[in-house]
């Protein structure tokens, strides 16, 4: 199976990535543009049945991205992202995008969402293709955990899924 060797890879860069951005997750709280490691791991099919039947239930999705949060205010948070995971169809999707997030009261919950260019072979037919992704995020003092959803659209994603990454500041810059 000439997926493994990628998983493989794609496992390791993942332990090693986090390693490194726990060792240097010294970001300041005061920086208005930090760089993040997002790592990936977890999703959730709505419809297991049909995700089965589908062959894109994988749920343990391994990967790798890099988050340059450009603003920063009290109330919300701008940002781009980038990156790499194993899909639900066990290939790599790669993708990249813009997204906003606002402060839900005073609490370290952050909602919003990003818009999203995805490429995979597992979905639209193996071309590119642009999604909305809502996020809810909560912030800890040295890392955030973001859960997304992918909602089920006609030929572009047939089953809901929903998952999470974890984002580790790395400082930079000072």
């Amino acid at each position: 199976m000439s997926r493994i060797p990628s998983l493989r890879k794609i496992l390791l860069l993942t332990f090693l990535f986090a390693m490194l951005a726990a060792a240097s997750s010294q970001a300041a709280d005061d920086d208005p543009h930090r760089l993040g490691i997002n790592v990936f791991g977890l999703s959730h099919h709505w419809d297991r049945e049909l995700a089965h039947r589908n062959h894109a239930d994988n749920e343990l999705n391994w990967g790798l991205g890099v988050e340059y949060e450009f603003e920063r205010t009290d109330r919300s948070r701008t940002f781009l992202d980038a990156g790499a995971y194993l899909d639900s169809g066990r290939n790599i999707a790669k993708f990249g995008g813009i997204g906003w997030q606002g402060r839900l009261g005073s609490s370290n919950f952050l909602a919003g969402g990003a818009l999203v260019v995805f490429h995979s072979e597992t979905y639209y037919n193996n071309k590119p293709f642009l999604a909305p992704v809502p996020l809810l995020t909560y912030e800890f003092k040295k890392a955030s955990v973001t859960l997304f959803h992918f909602v089920k659209y006609e030929n572009l994603n047939r089953v809901p899924v929903s998952g999470v990454f974890l984002t580790i500041p790395v400082a930079f810059g000072k």
